[in-house]
This record gives C-alpha cells, sequence and structure tokens, in this order.
C-alpha cells in the first residue's frame, strides 16, 4: 500500500511538472566526499535560473525512514514563485545517532553554499523547511547556530525557517506528554518511542529542542510555523515555539491548517488551492520584502527627512521604500495612518495610489501584446466598434489607436463624476466616452486624459474575455505577491487603510479618500477603473517596479519580454511638452524623465514612474538600478508630482545610498 501510494504521488508530480514551465534536476548529488549513501541531495532549478533564493527541504519520517525524492509537487510551485529547490537525505536511526543527523544537515546546507550558485541559487538566501522530523531538524539548524559554525557557516545566510507539523520542538515536553498519556490510559508505550531517538539524558533532550535555543542577537530568521489545527501535540508544539520566538523579538507566524492531517498538510503543501500554501507566500514575500541585513546605516535619513514634514503639518504619515533588483533597501513608516486618535503608522499600511494604477494598466496591456492578443498601433475600433464614428471637434474621424491612449495623446473627452458613479462595469463608461467629440487630432498634443486608461482597460476585457479586476489579479497581483493590491479592499484590509488629510492653516483635517466614500468599499458595484482606482502597499508595489526593473522578470517568472519592458519605459511623445513637472516625455503608460531638472534632479535620465493624486510616488532610475516609492494621502498638495515630501525623499535617498558608497 505505502508503494501504491509513492507511485500515485510520483505519477501525480509528473503530470503537474509536466504542464509547468522548464526545469533542471540533478539527482543523487554526494554532499560529502565518499560518503554514506544516503548523504546525496537533489536540486530542482528553473531553467536559466540565475541568482534565486533557495528552498532547503528536510523530509521526513520519525527519523528513521523517509527520502528525499518524497517531496510531491513542491520543487515545481517553488520553482514557479522564483526559488531553487534542494531536497537532502541524512543518515537514519539507528544506524546513527540524532547528533550525527543533524550534522549530516549542516552538512548538506555547506554543500548548498558552496555549489548552489552553480544552479542559480543564492547561496546566502536560504529557506530551510521541513516536515515531520525535518520539521524538528529545521527548527534546531536555526536556532541552534553550533552545527553551521561547525560547516564554517553562520544563521545569516537563513532568511526563513518554515517547520511542518513538528512535535519535537521542546523534547522534554513531548515525552512528558506521551509518558503520562500512557501512564493515564493505561497504553503500552511506543516500540521505538522518543527515548529510544533521543536517548535518556535530559541535557540532550534539550540540547536538541528549538525552544531552548532561542535568543536575541544570534541572526535567529523569521518562522513560519504550519502545523494540523486539530492535532494536540503538533498544536502544543508550533503554540510552544511560537511563543519563545516572540518573547525573543523574532518575526513568527503560527498557522493551524483545517480539515487535514500529519500526511495531507505536507502532501498538499505547494498546491495553489491550499489555503496554508497561500499562507506561506504571504509569509514568504513578507520575509523578501524585510530590508537587507546590510542596509546602509546612513538611510536612516530618509526618516529624518520625513520627520520634518510631519512635525510642519504637510503630511500625517509616510511609508518610504527603496529597493534594488534583488531586495529592499530601506523601508520604513513614519508618523500616523491617522491623526486623532493617534494610530502609528505601519510599513503594511494601505494607500490609494490614484493614478500609479496606471503603469499597471499599461504594463497588462504590453503583456497582451506579447502574447499576441493586440498591438498598441492597433486602432481602438478594432476591438470597440463604437469608437468608428468618433470625431474630432471640426467633424474629422478621429482616428485612435492604443498608443495615443496609454500616452495621453488621444484627445479624448471626460465624463463627469456624477456619470462615472452610475456605471457599474468598464463597458457601461465606453457610449459616454464616444458621446464626446476629441479636442484634437490624436498625437497631436498631450492632454492628461483619464478617459482614455479606462478605454484601454475595457479593451483588456474584451481581447481576454475577463473582468479588468481578475486580469490584473491573475497576471499581476497573485504572482508578484501583491497581496494588499486591488481595487475592492475588503473588511479585514479597510482598517489598515490610512486615512486622507488636507493641509489648512489651522493644521491637517480629515477628508474623504475616493472609492471610500461610498456605502461598501468592498462591494463590486463600481467598475474597476485603472485611472485612479487600485489600493496598495509600499512593499505590493515595489514588487511590481522590481519586475519592471528587472526587465519584465522577477523571482525566475517572466512578465514581459525585455524588449517590451524597454518599449514601453522610453519616450513614445516625441517632442511633446507633457506631464506636470518640466523635463519629462510619456512612455506606454509611464512618465519618462528626459531631462533631469528640479524634482528630478536626482534621478537619471531614461528614469520612469508615476505619482497619485494623494502624493504616492514610485520612480525607477535603471542606470542606478533602484527603486523609490513613497505613500503618503495628502489630499492638496498644489502639484502632488512636485511635492517638497517627493523631493525630500528622493534627496534624502540618493544622498544616503551615495554617501554608504564612499564609505
Amino acid at each position: 500500500m505505502r508503494a501504491m501510494r509513492k507511485l500515485f504521488g510520483l505519477v501525480t508530480a509528473i503530470a503537474i511538472l509536466s504542464q509547468a514551465q522548464a526545469q533542471e534536476v540533478k539527482r543523487d548529488i554526494p554532499y560529502v566526499e565518499k560518503g554514506d549513501e544516503r548523504q546525496v541531495l537533489d536540486v530542482y532549478s528553473p531553467k536559466n535560473a540565475k541568482n534565486l533564493p533557495v528552498v532547503f527541504w528536510i523530509h521526513g519520517g520519525g527519523w528513521q525512514t523517509g527520502d528525499k525524492s518524497d517531496v510531491q509537487v513542491k520543487p515545481q510551485a517553488f520553482m514557479d514563485k522564483g526559488f531553487v529547490f534542494v531536497s537532502t537525505n541524512y543518515r537514519l536511526l539507528p544506524k546513527v545517532d540524532m547528533g550525527t543527523i543533524v550534522r549530516d544537515v549542516a552538512k548538506s546546507m555547506h554543500w548548498v553554499h558552496e555549489h548552489v550558485a552553480e544552479y542559480g541559487g543564492d547561496p546566502n538566501r536560504l529557506y530551510v523547511m521541513g516536515h515531520s522530523a525535518g520539521a524538528q531538524l529545521a527548527a534546531l539548524i536555526c536556532t541552534d547556530e553550533r552545527y553551521l559554525k561547525a560547516e564554517g557557516l553562520s544563521l545569516e545566510i537563513v532568511k526563513a525557517c518554515v517547520p511542518v507539523d513538528g512535535d519535537t520542538y521542546d523534547v522534554p515536553a513531548i515525552i512528558d506528554t506521551a509518558e503520562t498519556r500512557w501512564r493515564v490510559h493505561h497504553l503500552p508505550p511506543a516500540k521505538f518511542g522518543h527515548r529510544e531517538k533521543f536517548g535518556n539524558d535530559p541535557e540532550k533532550h534539550r540540547d536538541f529542542s528549538a525552544v531552548y535555543h532561542v535568543a536575541k542577537g544570534k541572526n535567529i530568521p523569521p518562522f513560519f510555523l504550519l502545523h494540523v489545527a486539530n492535532h494536540p501535540d503538533t498544536t502544543a508544539q508550533a503554540l510552544r515555539l511560537g511563543n519563545v520566538l516572540k518573547e525573543a523579538g523574532i518575526p513568527v507566524t503560527v498557522f493551524g491548517a483545517k480539515e487535514t492531517t500529519h500526511s495531507k498538510v505536507n502532501a498538499d503543501l505547494g498546491k495553489p488551492d491550499d489555503p496554508a500554501t497561500r499562507a506561506l507566500y504571504v509569509f514568504l514575500n513578507v520575509v523578501k520584502a524585510e530590508p537587507a541585513q546590510s542596509a546602509p546605516a546612513d538611510v536612516a535619513a530618509i526618516r529624518d527627512r520625513m520627520h520634518t514634514y510631519i512635525a510642519a503639518n504637510e503630511i500625517a504619515g509616510a511609508v518610504t521604500l527603496v529597493a534594488t533588483p534583488d531586495g529592499i533597501l530601506h523601508l520604513d513608516a513614519s508618523g500616523n495612518a491617522v491623526a486623532e486618535p493617534a494610530e502609528p503608522m505601519k510599513t503594511d499600511a494601505i494607500f490609494w495610489i490614484a493614478s500609479m494604477g496606471k503603469p499597471i494598466m499599461g504594463t497588462l496591456i504590453m503583456m497582451l501584446q506579447d502574447e499576441g492578443k493586440l498591438n498598441v498601433d492597433d486602432p481602438v475600433a478594432k476591438y470597440l466598434p463604437e469608437f468608428k464614428d468618433l470625431k474630432t471637434a471640426d467633424g474629422k474621424p478621429a482616428q485612435l489607436t492604443i498608443r495615443h491612449l496609454l500616452t495621453h495623446t488621444s484627445g479624448m473627452g471626460e465624463i463627469s463624476a456624477g456619470q462615472s458613479r452610475n456605471c457599474k462595469t468598464l463597458a457601461d463608461v465606453i457610449p459616454l466616452f464616444v458621446a464626446k467629440p476629441v479636442a484634437f487630432p490624436p498625437g497631436s498634443k498631450w492632454v492628461y486624459c483619464q478617459s482614455g486608461i479606462n478605454t484601454a482597460g475595457r479593451i483588456a476585457e474584451v481581447v481576454t474575455g475577463e473582468p479588468l479586476d481578475k486580469l490584473m489579479q491573475t497576471r499581476l497581483f497573485d504572482p508578484l505577491g501583491m497581496k494588499d493590491t486591488t481595487f475592492y479592499p475588503t473588511e479585514q484590509q479597510l482598517p489598515r487603510i490610512a486615512k486622507s488629510y488636507r493641509q489648512t492653516e489651522s493644521g491637517l483635517v480629515a477628508v474623504a479618500t475616493p472609492f471610500l466614500n461610498i456605502k461598501n468599499p468592498s462591494a463590486r458595484d463600481h467598475f474597476p477603473a485603472p485611472n485612479g482606482g487600485l489600493f496598495s502597499t509600499a512593499p505590493d508595489y515595489a514588487r511590481f517596479c522590481q519586475m519592471v526593473l528587472r526587465g519584465g522578470e522577477l523571482d525566475g517568472k517572466r512578465y514581459l519580454k525585455p524588449e517590451t519592458v524597454k518599449l514601453m519605459t522610453t519616450i513614445q511623445t516625441g517632442d511633446l511638452k507633457t506631464g506636470f513637472t518640466p523635463g519629462n516625455g510619456w512612455g506606454l503608460g509611464w512618465c519618462v524623465v528626459r531631462e533631469p531638472q528640479g524634482i528630478t534632479a536626482m534621478l537619471s535620465p531614461g528614469s520612469f514612474g508615476h505619482g497619485g493624486a494623494y502624493g504616492t510616488q514610485a520612480w525607477i532610475d535603471p542606470a542606478k538600478k533602484l527603486v523609490y516609492v513613497l505613500m503618503v494621502q495628502r489630499a492638496n498638495f498644489p502639484n502632488s508630482d512636485a511635492s517638497e515630501v517627493r523631493k525630500g525623499f528622493q534627496e534624502a535617498a540618493s544622498a544616503a545610498l551615495a554617501n554608504s558608497k564612499d564609505k
């Protein structure tokens, strides 16, 4: 029966892998010279992988059985998320003792650190995971630094630990629980129980328990403790370790998986419809968004600059972020998300990003062009027949293309706020748009145009047959891990939305945030407006920007061809005067810096980005390979693209990074 289950699992995995992206697998690689037949590992890597984080998987089996091949769908699932996947074997009881097993795992990690770059992995970004016995080994190796130290390594290379349904994070406790249970219920003891596995020495019991090694200042990584919710032993052990980690100030998530079993929670890990998998992906995205340990100390100057604007009542609070193609250099929250009563700003605060949805819309259109579903030089009327009769103000045919929509050179008329509120879908707004004449021959002028961006959104719906909110969710937000980016904030997200304010002579006064001043913001009774209807966080939007900065790829998944990113983010408006600050041109959904000056003086020529009506900003400098994200909610900036807050943030960040390089 066990063989049949393994065969079924293997067949299922092969079927799933056959439908996924290309991969390379190297099996039975020795991690010690002339070692035991069990001292081998397998490496799974996406084709053409380069510098990807590494999942290091430790199998279960009671330290007596199990194999590195028992990975089900995990390798492909994590490769699809941009990881290299390593699964290791180790020698087993009773042939060797418990200490030797842990040392085998450390030796395997040493091999990974020395060689995983050859397979496209980053040796300094290991995510250690394991199930059952492997959970105990993962937790111990990530808390007791002695094992890695013996291999010339430190815990700094481990970025997260994910033990899955282990019951031995506190060995003395589980021994006491088991023996009490036997005494009370008069059950026979296990033939090969925990005492046989861990010995009879109480000191060794503590030594093999992760809970007794947790302490501040040891570089212990964040933990995701997954357990079966209705299993008393693994639940108690997960809560025990979770509490110890919290007391030491170490980030920890404890997730109880419902309606599952010890075996099934492991087999389901990696499946897209598995709740535990989704929770794990959220955790991993947060961990990957944390500032790098080696972030320049001078970047703290950004916070000081933000506090000057908070003290001057320019803003109530801010979230600032600086990223590279591979990580976060700075992520900080300043001031308050709500002024009265005061609620401190947090880095996961959600903001109305307004027009910062326009680059996302442009990116989606370019993805559809890469897929052959449209071309930016196609007439709009090809997809929306209503536009065939569109005329300019002097009665001439208006030959609109998708390119005109994305570059704000369409000349289309706008509709009123009242008309917009009465529209439930993007299809509803199109007749209102075409009822208004085009103000000038398309392509001859640049005039910021909301209707053009929303028309592009409707075209995306037509060519795919899907509503725009679902398209953005499945094509961009979900795969990028943008868990808080949405047109429709949920009831759980609403409390995290930063309050909007306007500046007055007497201070900041709260004002309504657009799209929230309706009966139920979560209800889908208003159309998904790509011109300005999105909400997001700084870490979420940074993920999007990193993908674009990396030429259309992130974590091993390609969203756009590099040449498409180049087209999208270079000036497409010739010599037309564009934008709300001097020296800019316009790409396909993006503002592009032609000649840095004033507010853009610290950016390189060719930098691109976008702002939002309430002061949010995101700019990408491809020459310096940096992303700048500013999140604030101020309603009455005279010019949100030219605010002193934006200028101060970019100046402080640029100066801090320059200073750190000089040291």
